[in-house]
């Protein structure tokens, strides 16, 4: 071993080589002041007149690029030092080569995820100025996304640098990943129903909803599960493949509440009493600016097993539920009160 480092001596040593390798990476650091020097200058200019897009590009491109320099010039100082191909059992232009490709393949790497950071606060600032809490949601869940992909792609890319047969291993991934999807067949389904939900919209966050027979409010919509809080408290956990299979209404939606039901008369009732209780409750109807003048509806329909029923559609202007069941209540209170003057009884069985 001593007699095989004395023989590689020269080679190892050279003073002229180690000025030669010196002066390069001299050079690189001065290289790469300047230019993140001037990089650095144009930032601060950019940023004193208009934080514009130019100027986030630039600042995700600094590091990244000081990063590049370095690598390029070091690897350049090694080459000039003209190393034997082999010491001992490694060989040096192999592993100099392999360190080489790897630093900038992780290099590009941070680059892509600086350009997706840029994506991202795009996305957000979007995001923000839309009325769907759903929305900013989404946007973490799509950089994750993002980030996944492009780390997938640039570990392959290094794979494939390194002389691995990547067609392969996506096959076998691909086997691999549908003997899982076989097995998370559930999971699956609460993906699709997360990505139904996030691409219709079919409600938002605080909005009143009703899925099959679970009735609440939206308090948190997941990759998974969307949590409704019911009307007396309890938080249920729904899977998100529910939304896909079955009707989602949505209370909160609706821009006019809907009032319907029959008035019930007891059999007897003269036929000018009828017409006096259906002309009363339009005028009720007509007189309060609470109701849809346009959707009123109050006409005598049937005769009944037990009753003479009088029909009364509506819809109110508001659709606060509170505020709904006063205007009812006050109908109510006003049709019992006509029907006191007019001395109508209301059917019984």
């Amino acid at each position: 071993m001593l007699e095989t480092l004395y023989q590689l001596e020269p080679n190892l040593i050279s003073i002229e080589r180690f000025i030669v390798f010196f002066a390069i990476v001299i050079f690189t650091l001065i290289i790469r002041t300047i230019i993140l020097y001037i990089i650095y200058k144009k930032i601060e200019l950019l940023s004193a007149t208009q934080y514009n897009v130019i100027n986030i590009i630039t600042n995700a491109v600094k590091d990244p690029l000081g990063y590049l320099i370095l690598t390029q010039g070091f690897y350049i100082a090694i080459i000039s030092l003209q190393l034997p191909d082999k010491v001992g059992g490694f060989e040096i232009d192999s592993i100099i080569h392999a360190l080489y490709i790897l630093s900038i393949s992780f290099i590009t790497l941070y680059f892509a995820f600086r350009i997706i950071d840029i994506i991202g606060l795009y996305i957000d600032k979007k995001v923000r100025n839309t009325e769907s809490a759903i929305d900013e949601q989404i946007a973490p869940l799509l950089i994750k996304s993002l980030r996944i992909v492009v780390a997938s792609i640039g570990i392959l890319s290094i794979l494939n640098n390194f002389g691995y047969n990547i067609t392969s291993l996506i096959a076998g991934l691909g086997l691999g990943g549908l003997a899982f999807a076989l097995a998370a067949q559930t999971t699956i389904s609460n993906l699709f129903g997360s990505a139904t939900i996030f691409s219709d919209k079919p409600f938002r966050i605080g909005d009143t909803v009703q899925i099959g027979n679970i009735n609440g409010t939206v308090e948190d919509v997941g990759f998974r599960t969307t949590r409704i809080r019911r009307s007396d408290q309890a938080l249920v956990t729904v899977p998100n493949s529910k939304f896909v299979n079955n009707e989602i209404i949505n209370y909160s939606a609706m821009n006019k509440r809907k009032i319907e039901f029959y008035l019930k008369l007891e059999y007897g009732t003269s036929i000018y009493k009828i017409k006096d209780t259906v002309t009363g409750i339009k005028k009720i109807l007509a007189d309060d600016n609470r109701f849809d003048q346009l959707s009123c509806i109050v006409r005598f329909t049937d005769f009944g097993e037990y009753s003479l029923d009088v029909y009364i559609y509506c819809l109110t202007t508001t659709v606060d539920f509170v505020i709904f069941l006063e205007i009812k209540e006050d109908l109510n209170i006003k049709i019992m009160r006509l029907l006191d003057e007019l001395d109508i009884r209301f059917a019984r069985r």
